[in-house]
């Protein structure tokens, strides 16, 4: 994958607009400044990621997706809509109730939820199990993974940040 891919681009995008997101919600709004944190480091993760992904792709490995291969793939794309709704499920039960949710964990909530509809349709892609030769199919269902990735990431962490913060 060369820096100049459209995926990559998409990634640099998506990072470097969660990063801005986030330093104008901690410098704008004191009160959700825990959202602002979130937002900044969900935006680090997505470029450290890429940029972990993107060395490993220079070394020049070539990857065989057997079927045994996509099974795994399906089992980690899986994955996602369960922890998300592990984590839902606990807050639902153990959440407050009479407070309510800050602003922070409200937004980590529809994260969450946003990943199990995604993990979702990552799984059904998955299913289908594309031709290997079929890159423009192996490419839509990186994007959703992507997606998938970030939403998980920043529901995590606007239900963490808030706990550290305090």
């Amino acid at each position: 994958m060369s820096q100049a891919s459209p995926m990559a681009s998409f990634r640099r995008a998506g990072g470097a607009a969660l990063l801005a997101a986030g330093i104008i919600v901690a410098i704008v709004a004191d009160a959700d400044r825990p959202l602002g944190i979130s937002l900044v480091v969900t935006g680090v993760f997505v470029l450290a990621h890429l940029a972990t992904e993107t060395a490993f792709h220079g070394r020049g490995i070539d990857y065989d997706l057997t079927a045994d291969a996509h099974a795994g793939m399906r089992e980690f794309a899986a994955a996602f809509t369960s922890t998300s709704g592990v984590i839902l499920g606990l807050l639902a039960v153990f959440g407050d109730s009479e407070g309510g949710f800050s602003l922070t964990v409200k937004v980590g909530i529809g994260a969450l939820a946003a990943d199990i509809l995604l993990g979702i349709v990552l799984v059904g892609l998955l299913l289908a199990a594309p031709k290997t030769s079929d890159q423009d199919a192996w490419n839509f269902i990186r994007y959703v993974f992507n997606l998938a990735l970030w939403a998980l990431a920043l529901g995590l962490l606007c239900i963490v940040t808030p706990l550290l913060y305090e």
